[in-house]
């Protein structure tokens, strides 16, 4: 598996969902240890991908802005848990499949259902670092694990 095409794809796939969906343009991305991007309360969306390769993609979305990330995305005010877990749903499935779509543009994909839910505890987390992705107004950290 190519890892550079991985990444190319992944951030294209970020880059252009976010532009579009919250109107936010990409600044920077790092590289960070979990115990400094993620914390608990924060919310994490897990999308299995099925095909081409076996792998989990996670969202990770601070508290703080997932609010307003869904606000965005619909266009009115967002403030109750379950649309703002729903629009995190969504948005997540939009990267997961513009992602592999960059990723395998001549080929079919299958992905799973997303599933969000508040982090507890980060030692139980499946990954040791992210991509954080730093826009205008909001933050997202990223982790792509290969089975």
């Amino acid at each position: 598996m190519n890892e550079e095409k991985l990444i190319v794809a992944l951030h294209g796939a970020i880059t252009e969902s976010t532009e579009n969906l919250i109107f936010q343009e990409l600044e920077e991305v790092r590289i960070l240890e979990k115990e400094e991007a993620v914390r608990i309360g924060d919310y994490q969306v897990s999308l299995k991908i099925k095909e081409p390769f076996s792998g989990t993609l996670y969202l990770i979305f601070d508290h703080t802005h997932a609010e307003q990330i869904v606000t965005e995305m619909i266009g009115e005010v967002i403030d109750d848990e379950k649309s703002i877990i729903d629009g995190l749903n969504e948005l997540c499935n939009t990267i997961g499949g513009r992602f592999l779509a960059k990723y395998v543009p001549d080929e079919s994909f299958e992905l799973g259902l997303p599933e969000c839910g508040k982090i507890e505890s980060l030692s139980e987390l499946p990954y040791d670092s992210v991509q954080r992705f730093y826009f205008q107004d909001t933050q997202l950290c990223v982790s792509l694990e290969q089975e």
